[in-house]
């Protein structure tokens, strides 16, 4: 392993190649999750790259017709799969987010 980096230091270097998870938190919740691994509380940016497209979902983005159509929709019953792909893609995005200063 290369020498490794502290979470926040790896999440800066995302974002600044512009991949998702850019944030202390987003490191850190990948990292609970299981799709990134930690030694000795560092980060192999190669090997955690690699681990965090490998362990993450890709999920195809939604036109905004398609969005359209299930908020539209009399029986959301039927569309819950689509709607939580559609709250995951929400929050994948709002992890690429800096708090306000």
């Amino acid at each position: 392993m290369s020498e490794g980096l502290s979470l926040r230091r790896y999440a800066a270097s995302r974002r600044e190649r512009g991949l998702s998870g850019g944030t202390h938190e987003a490191v850190r919740r990948a990292a609970a999750a299981g799709r990134i691994t930690l030694h000795d509380g560092k980060v192999d940016p190669a090997e955690a790259d690699r681990d965090w497209s490998a362990n993450t979902l890709h999920r195809q983005k939604l036109s905004d017709e398609e969005v359209a159509a299930l908020v539209g929709s009399d029986n959301l019953d039927d569309n819950l799969g689509d709607l939580e792909a559609l709250s995951d893609e929400v929050a994948d995005l709002l992890d690429g987010l800096e708090p306000a200063k």
